[in-house]
Order: C-alpha cells, then sequence, then structure tokens
C-alpha cells in the first residue's frame, strides 16, 4: 500500500536516499534542493535545503545519518548538517561537474567523480581535498564504490577503464591489470577482496583488490553485453544478467558457472539480485517478467512472475528475503511471496511516470522508488531532458507490514 506521496519539489525528483536507522528519507531535485522527510508521517521534516544554484545530479548521507554530501551542474559541492539542514561552510568549488559522490563506509572519506574522469577524495568532517585529484581516466566516470572496509575505491569510464585505488594518500592509485570494453556495472564482494566488472565486451572479469590482477580468466559466454552482475552474501558466487536475455551463476573461487545457461527470459535482463539468505536469484527483464531461480539448482524456482505489463528495470529482495519487490515502466512496483511467488498486495502505483529503481531500506518496513533518470543523475541529451522535465514531480514511499 502506497502510505504517502511526498510532493514539494518544484522539477524532477533525480535521487533518493534512506538514513541508516530508516526514520528518514531525503529527496534530490532538478530544481537544486533537497527535502527530508519524515518516513511514519509522510511529513516534511524542516526547511528545504537549497543552497545550490543549479540541478543536483548526486547525493549521499554518511553512515552515522549526521550529514550529507551532495554535488550540482554548479559544480559545487556541499557538505551539510543534517540535523541543523545548514551546508557546513561554503562548500568546494570544482572544474567539473561531480557525477558521482559517496562516504566510505567508515564514515571518514568522501569521494567525486567527475565528468571530465577526476576522481577527488576529501575528508568528510570538513571537505578539505585530500592531495590532488586521481588522475588516470580519460573521460567520464560512469561508476564508483568503495570496498566494505573503506581501504579500497574502484572506479569505471566511458574510455573504457577500471581502475583500483587505495585510500591511502601515499600510495593512491593501482590501476587493475588489462583493458575492457566500456564498463557497464561493477561491484565489490562482500569482504572487499573481489571486485567484479561487467561490460560491454560481452565478458565478467574478477579482480584482487590487494594486486589489481585477475583472479581468473574473463568469464565468458554470454552472448552480448553485461547489464547487471550481484554477489551472494558469502561471496562465494556471483550472477550476471545480459542482453542476451540469459543470466548465468558463477563461483568466484573457479571462474567456472556454476549451472547451465539459465534461460527463461525473451528479452534483455536488466537486473539480477540472489536473497539475503542465497536460496534465491532473481532476474528482471524487457519481457516483463521476473523470474525466481533455486541456487542450488539453477533451474526455476516457480514459473514466471507475471503481471507487469511493460519491461521491468529493478528487482530487489527484503532484508528477510521473504519479499521481492518489481519495478516497471508500466509506472507500478509489485510485491512477490519469495516463498510462493505470489503477489503480495495491490500494484504499488509509483509516480505516473516509468519508475527506473527500487530499494527496501534497511529493517525492511519501508520501500523506496525512484523515477526515470539516467545513471549518477546524468541526463543524456536534449530529448531525456525534455522527457525528465515532463515527469510527475513527486517521490512515493510505501509501507510495508511485517
Amino acid at each position: 500500500t502506497v502510505i504517502h506521496t511526498l510532493k514539494g519539489h518544484e522539477k524532477e525528483v533525480s535521487c533518493v536516499r534512506f538514513s541508516p536507522d530508516s526514520e528518514m528519507l531525503v529527496t534530490a531535485s532538478g530544481d537544486g534542493t533537497l527535502m527530508m522527510w519524515d518516513t511514519n508521517s509522510g511529513d516534511r521534516v524542516g526547511e528545504t535545503m537549497d543552497a545550490h544554484s543549479s540541478s543536483i545530479v548526486s547525493f549521499d548521507i554518511s553512515p552515522d545519518g549526521q550529514s550529507i554530501i551532495s554535488s550540482s551542474k554548479d559544480k559545487v559541492l556541499l557538505l551539510w548538517d543534517l540535523v541543523e539542514q545548514e551546508p557546513r561552510g561554503r562548500g568546494t568549488e570544482l572544474l567539473h561537474v561531480a557525477m558521482a559522490v559517496a562516504f566510505s563506509p567508515d564514515g571518514r572519506l568522501v569521494v567525486a567523480g567527475t565528468d571530465a574522469g577526476g576522481i577527488h577524495l576529501f575528508a568528510a568532517d570538513s571537505l578539505e581535498q585530500l592531495g590532488t585529484p586521481l588522475e588516470g581516466h580519460r573521460s567520464p566516470i560512469l561508476c564508483l564504490a568503495f570496498s566494505p572496509d573503506s581501504n579500497l575505491l574502484v572506479t569505471g569510464s566511458k574510455d573504457t577503464s577500471l581502475r583500483l585505488w587505495t585510500t591511502a594518500e601515499d600510495d593512491i592509485d593501482h590501476s587493475v591489470d588489462g583493458r575492457v570494453a566500456a564498463v557497464t556495472c561493477t561491484t565489490f564482494s562482500p569482504d572487499g577482496e573481489v571486485v567484479a566488472c561487467g561490460s560491454s565486451d560481452k565478458t565478467v572479469r574478477l579482480w584482487c583488490t590487494d594486486t589489481g590482477k585477475a583472479i581468473c580468466k574473463p568469464l565468458k559466454g554470454h552472448a552480448d553485453k553485461i547489464t547487471s552482475v550481484a554477489y551472494t552474501m558469502d561471496g562465494r558466487f556471483l550472477a550476471s544478467g545480459s542482453w542476451d536475455n540469459t543470466v548465468r551463476m558463477w563461483e568466484v573461487g573457479t571462474g567456472e558457472m556454476a549451472h547451465g545457461v539459465m534461460e527463461g527470459h525473451s528479452n534483455h535482463v536488466t537486473s539480477v539480485c540472489f536473497s539475503p539468505n542465497g536460496r534465491l536469484l532473481a532476474s528482471a527483464s524487457w519481457d516483463g517478467s521476473v523470474i525466481m531461480w533455486d541456487t542450488d539448482t539453477g533451474k526455476m524456482k516457480f514459473p514466471p512472475l507475471e503481471g507487469h505489463t511493460k519491461l521491468i528495470t529493478s528487482v530487489a529482495f527484503s532484508p528477510n528475503s521473504r519479499l521481492l519487490a518489481s519495478a516497471s515502466h508500466d509506472k507500478r512496483i509489485r510485491l512477490w511471496s519469495a516463498g510462493t511467488a505470489k503477489p503480495v498486495g495491490s500494484p504499488l502505483e509509483a509516480h505516473g511516470h516509468w519508475v527506473s529503481s527500487v530499494v527496501f531500506s534497511p529493517d525492511g518496513r519501508m520501500l523506496a522508488s525512484g523515477r526515470h533518470h539516467p545513471p549518477l543523475g546524468c541526463l543524456h541529451g536534449q530529448t531525456s531532458w525534455k522527457s525528465a522535465q515532463r515527469a510527475q514531480r513527486s517521490c512515493k514511499l510505501c509501507g510495508l507490514q511485517p
């Protein structure tokens, strides 16, 4: 059931984040503002945070829930006090737009990746830049992620390279071994020891974060570009989804397929994710179906879940592995029982526009959905921008029964 429709921004909602305790939701907009909402009441909390002079591209909430880092097309980074809802200082001006910003898991660092390929590290408490910008990429940063222990950073660029960086100032640059086609998706293993990268060359590659060397040969078999990669919680297995309509499950230790090719979709696979308990693997597709796979056998656990009328963009399991959420171009979010594959409740009407992502809050009580915008908040091309301007200017927050 939709419990609140949150309205207040004057332009498209570009990004949403739950606070670590799930009590608050923060939204960012093309109108250059941030707003905070109480997830229980749906009420606005405090005043509009409006220090940016242009649309917000990316933001993140610190692990302790006390700060926000935001980037904008005005090329300014702002560190916000989330309690006071005021910027801490005047902000940091960059030469280029930061397309992605993030706090490290330990809360000590902030990273910003720019549209010129630069990587900037800052102290999270002061936004003081640490050293000079990290150079190596020659094109816009498309994706970045910290390792769970915060000691490593992986960045992927449009220049077709993937780079690993240590976060210590005295040993900062660490390129991975080899060059790949355009990086399409990347993720760290839960222990931070391996980074997986999917690319447009139809392969998945695994690198050791200590050495930057490949731990095995490229994982080959897909017939088209990789769209999504995901680890099991124990890091033993990796799943990949592709535009070749298939899903594959790999043993990380050997680089071999754990099962045969997982076929069932009739169109591109857009998203894959494992249940937290590791028993199920979910995949979503342009064909409008969701499939739950048995990870022990690689076979379908149930027939394809059908109900969406258009392509599906994202799937996510609840923290307790009991629910699966799917988001679609049909402007709806559906909930499914992971135990029976039956729909749970009525479809959730989302945004009046197609839904690009869905995520559960850490405690599993809430579900947040994001409306369409390209990855990292970058709107590519005039057509996309006009389309975004026409989209409904709201964010949906749904309450879930335990």
